[in-house]
This record gives structure tokens, C-alpha cells and sequence, in this order.
């Protein structure tokens, strides 16, 4: 089973804001909840790491001096672990994601299952931007034609993301192309292997770094530089991935 390590807090701006309003923290770590609302932003809340006293301000109760809260599991990061599912057959219980959750990530297992039909195929992840590089490697590996749209704002996260999955991707051979707001990938059912090991360098951004992992569980022969980067969302990430690993029998 999997249990994320951190917890995670929903904030949602009622009514929208007209524009772009960040509000820092008040534990002086210097990150910021920022609400997006109108023409350019993917959603217009987005969920981040918060301390209770944040948590208090918003109206959060508290019985005593101490309170537990239950709070549901990161979609986002189990996105890596659900494409690994598909692509090796294999098999990992989550126990605390919820299928009614407000995340957006939550639509994955819709999108895997669309993947599954051979030809060509068109998918909106408007919705789903950080699940793009995820859903990249299930389309190298289906027959067919797959064309990703809405997810222009991926060139402006850790870095251009859509630049960055295009030119790593393809040091393994498969074909794709970035698009203005997507990516285009001509998969393969059945993916030659590499003949040699490829470094592929996820520009310290820790979805990236992720999605390689589970590129290099499929094929083999794949090495990562700085896979420290996924310290950012999920620290434990190549911990948990070895141990499934030495579970199952599977080699890094």
C-alpha cells in the first residue's frame, strides 16, 4: 500500500478573484497560495502545503490544544505509480485517495482508460496539466496517434515542460513533437529497447524526474541527473519506488 507523507489542504477563492492575487504564508518559508482566475490559469484554486495556522484562519476547527485531521492523498503524485501500473501490469493499493476528491488529478484513471483504444486519438488536459508527461509515456506505448491539447501553461512551471519531454523522449526513440499547447507522439506497441544507457536530465523539475523513473521500470537503461529535484513534492518517491521494486522482484 501507499500513504503519501504529507498532508495537503484545498483552498478555494469565493467569489473568483478578477485577478491574479498571491497571499503569502505566514511561516516564513516564502511560499505563496496563488488563485488563478480568468483567461490563462488551469484551475482556480490550487491545493498546497499549509500550516495550521493557516489552516485556523480559514476557519478550520480546533478541539483543545491538539487536533487530527484526515486528509485525502496527493492525486498529482500518484499519477507516476498509476501509468506504472499500466505500462508493467502491475499492481499498487492506495488507501487514502478518494475517487470524489476536488482534485483534478483525480480524472487519471479516466484518461489511462481512453489510452487503451488503438488509433488515433485526441486528448484535452486542460484539466490535468501536471499529468501530461505521465500520460506521454502510455501514448509511446499504444498504437496509434496521440495528440495532447490545453496544456500551454506547462512551459511555464519548473521549466518548459513541453520542450523538455519532447527533447528527453526522444533520446529513446520515441516519436514526439511539442506542440503550442500539447504534444503529438506516433506510439508503438511494441518499443525496441535501447541498445546503450541514456542520461535524461528532468531539469530539476520533479515531475519530470518521476515520469523518467517509470520510463526506465519499462525499458531499461535509463539514467536520471539530479533525481534529488523530487524532494519538492515527494521526498520519499525512489524510497517507496525501490521497495515496490524489491517486492515485486522488479530490477532497477
Amino acid at each position: 500500500s501507499f500513504r503519501q507523507s504529507f498532508y495537503l489542504a484545498r483552498l478555494t477563492p469565493s467569489p473568483p478573484q478578477p485577478a491574479l492575487k498571491r497571499h503569502p504564508l505566514p511561516d516564513g518559508r516564502g511560499k505563496e497560495v496563488i488563485f488563478f482566475s480568468g483567461e490563462g490559469g488551469a484551475h482556480t484554486s490550487l491545493s498546497t502545503d499549509i500550516p495550521l495556522s493557516r489552516l485556523l484562519e480559514r476557519g478550520v476547527p480546533q478541539d483543545g490544544v491538539r487536533a487530527v485531521y484526515d486528509i485525502e492523498g496527493d492525486w498529482s503524485a500518484a499519477g507516476a505509480w498509476l501509468v506504472l501500473n499500466e505500462l508493467t501490469k502491475s499492481r499498487i493499493r492506495f488507501t487514502n485517495l478518494r475517487s470524489d476528491s476536488l482534485q483534478a488529478d483525480r480524472k487519471l484513471p479516466e484518461m489511462i482508460q481512453r489510452l487503451r483504444r488503438s488509433g488515433d486519438i485526441t486528448i484535452d488536459c486542460s484539466a490535468i496539466p501536471d499529468q501530461v508527461m505521465n500520460l506521454a509515456l502510455l501514448a509511446a506505448f499504444r498504437s496509434g496517434k496521440t495528440t495532447m491539447i490545453g496544456a500551454a501553461n506547462l512551459r511555464h512551471k519548473e521549466c518548459d515542460r513541453l520542450a523538455v519531454i519532447t527533447s528527453e523522449l526522444r533520446k529513446v526513440g520515441i516519436n514526439i513533437t511539442d506542440t503550442e499547447d500539447g504534444l503529438v507522439i506516433i506510439g508503438a506497441a511494441h518499443f525496441p529497447l535501447p541498445a546503450t544507457r541514456y542520461s535524461l536530465d528532468p531539469h530539476d523539475d520533479h515531475r519530470m524526474a518521476m515520469c523518467f523513473a517509470v520510463l526506465g521500470l519499462k525499458i531499461g537503461g535509463i539514467g536520471i541527473t539530479s533525481p534529488e529535484c523530487v524532494k519538492k513534492s515527494y521526498p520519499q518517491f525512489f524510497t517507496h519506488l525501490v521497495y515496490q521494486c524489491e517486492t515485486e522482484h522488479i530490477g532497477l
